[in-house]
């Protein structure tokens, strides 16, 4: 009974099959439209990888970031989604030695996602950066 109190109130009201139908439909379209941005997300998180594994590197970052852009600009999608091409993008720019790009990189994540928590790494690896 708790659904159906959470869905339409008191648990002494009757269901209606009609509102319990469209909210399903709802929450199955909701859903979709998640597993369609998330299989954007990850379909080119493949791409850069395989990029990365064939040396590729330069083409890999840009994948890695088309990547985290498609990720930012989803409404249904979390940082969690797409924290892994972040992390690969430092990672990449570092092995390339591309420090500006990199310092820069970690400036504008660490603005966006103060609260997450790499972004303590990623303040520490911005320090060292500047250190040098």
């Amino acid at each position: 009974m708790g659904l159906f109190k959470a869905l339409f109130g008191s648990s002494n009201s009757k269901v209606n099959l009609t509102d319990l139908k469209q909210k399903t439909e709802q929450l199955r379209a909701d859903n979709k439209a998640w597993e369609s941005d998330f299989e954007k997300v990850t379909s080119l998180r493949k791409q850069a990888q395989d990029l990365e594994k064939n040396k590729d590197l330069e083409k890999a970052i840009e994948t890695y970031i088309l990547s985290i852009n498609t990720g930012e600009k989803s409404k249904r999608l979390t940082f969690n989604n797409y924290a892994f091409d972040i992390h690969r993008v430092i990672i990449v720019l570092g092995k390339t030695k591309q420090k500006e790009q990199l310092r820069e990189f970690l400036r504008e994540k660490i603005e966006k996602y103060p609260t997450v928590a790499e972004s303590e790494n990623w303040k520490d690896r911005l320090q060292k950066l500047e250190s040098k």
